[in-house]
């Protein structure tokens, strides 16, 4: 593998399954934005790591309205129940992860393991020290609804 080729691969890979994965358990239509662009404010955040031949850190945070329609879309029904929200988006993540696991082995054949979801309120970076490091993907809604995607760049462990 050419590093600096396979890493931008990597990344593009990331930034589809996330795309796509929004597009579907969200019913809309995704557009990149800068993160400038975003209030750090009202926001919740699920968050893993991937680790085994490299480690990763994976952030999603969002906005309340975007992590209701998430749920109401995965359960086909009308979601009031703060804690269902809670379940659905570490569940919409899962998933995430489980397809950004596949897609960065089907690309350089790097294997990696996730930790299960964990969910926090606001705006939240696990291991923050490292914060700096982190790329970072904004996304909103039709409706306007904010999310950033962030992941560490990739370092393979044999690096």
């Amino acid at each position: 593998m050419e590093c600096a080729k396979g890493r931008e691969e990597v990344y593009a890979a990331i930034q589809k399954v996330m795309q796509e994965s929004l597009q579907q358990f969200g019913m809309f239509d995704t557009q990149c934005l800068r993160a400038e662009l975003f209030c750090k404010e009202n926001l919740s955040t699920v968050y893993t790591t991937l680790e085994g031949d490299y480690r990763i850190r994976l952030v999603f945070c969002s906005e309340q309205p975007l992590l209701r329609a998430i749920a109401e879309n995965m359960l086909e029904e009308t979601v009031e129940n703060y804690e269902d929200v809670v379940e659905c988006t570490k569940e919409f993540f899962n998933v995430v992860c489980g397809h950004i696991v596949a897609a960065i082995f089907q690309t350089i054949q790097a294997r990696a393991r996730f930790h299960c979801p964990c969910f926090a309120e606001g705006y939240f970076l696990p291991e923050s020290e490292r914060a700096d490091s982190l790329m970072t993907f904004c996304y909103t809604s039709e409706q306007y609804e904010p999310a950033i995607f962030l992941h560490d760049k990739l370092v393979l462990s044999n690096e």
